[in-house]
């Protein structure tokens, strides 16, 4: 039976974090490309992501406060 093949440790590694300034980055991205699509469906989406992208640069804005404040 021939071995299983190694599994790279970077796939079991946690992806590192986003800083807020990225959140906000990758939020304005998904409103720029709400411009650019016609479906309404998939404006409806870009605009659910571009909202949890600002959730999350709000959710590292406070994380960093906290850390700040620690």
């Amino acid at each position: 039976m021939a071995p299983a093949p190694s599994t790279p440790h970077a796939f079991f590694a946690e992806p590192p974090a986003l800083t807020s300034q990225e959140c906000q980055q990758k939020a304005a991205e998904c409103l720029r490309l709400v411009r650019t699509v016609v479906d309404s469906t998939n404006k409806a989406l870009l605009l659910e992501m571009a909202q949890a992208w600002i959730r999350l640069a709000e959710q590292q804005q406070a994380k960093r406060a906290n850390d700040l404040l620690a």
